[in-house]
């Protein structure tokens, strides 16, 4: 969820049963938005090592919609919190934004994706997603000032949060497990069951 001002404000959490927080969100009277699979390409320039990159380009597709997304950290983030300036625009086809994306000089540099299901609850954006390989989460994205209140409405402590991406999540994983591929998709059959 983002701001009229283009800030977006999220964190997340691990959880290990997403049917559970599912239950506590329809009895919360949380309404559910829709559910599929995400698609996440991320882009970069072609000269910029991924450590040096600050231009946060993404291509992503869910649901039907197919959005650019562009996010760059803001002055002051608050240390609990992930909070990005966040600008969209809305595409009508994935394979065509990827085409543009690359005549103007940038490349792909990452896939992931995510299982994903969303609720509206007292004004926040919840999602309940499943990463491949690295598990379970709950994601909130709600403006700063109704933050902390989601949170305690979920019985979530934020001691237990992360604004880690699901790349440095994942890197961190490899590191452990010494995975070799760095994108993080679905198998085929896994895709389709969702």
């Amino acid at each position: 969820m983002v701001t009229k001002d283009g800030i977006e404000t999220e964190v997340k959490f691990r959880i290990d049963d997403p049917e559970e927080m599912v239950e506590k969100l329809k009895i919360l009277g949380a309404k559910h938005v829709k559910s599929g699979l995400e698609t996440n390409l991320m882009f970069g320039r072609k000269d910029v090592t991924d450590k040096k990159e600050r231009l946060k380009l993404r291509l992503r597709s869910f649901g039907g919609d197919v959005v650019i997304t562009r996010k760059e950290k803001p002055e002051g983030e608050p240390e609990e919190f992930k909070v990005r300036e966040e600008l969209k625009v809305a595409v009508d086809n994935f394979d065509n934004a990827k085409k543009l994306l690359e005549k103007m000089g940038f490349v792909p540099k990452w896939t992931y994706e995510k299982k994903k299901r969303v609720w509206m609850l007292d004004g926040a954006d919840i999602e309940i997603v499943s990463v491949p390989v690295i598990g379970n989460f709950i994601e909130i994205e709600t403006p700063l000032e109704n933050m902390k209140k989601v949170i305690k409405k979920l019985g979530l402590d934020i001691k237990d949060s992360t604004k880690d991406s699901y790349r440095d999540i994942y890197r961190d994983f490899r590191k452990v497990d010494g995975l070799p591929r760095d994108d993080l998709t679905f198998s085929k059959d896994e895709r389709m069951s969702h």
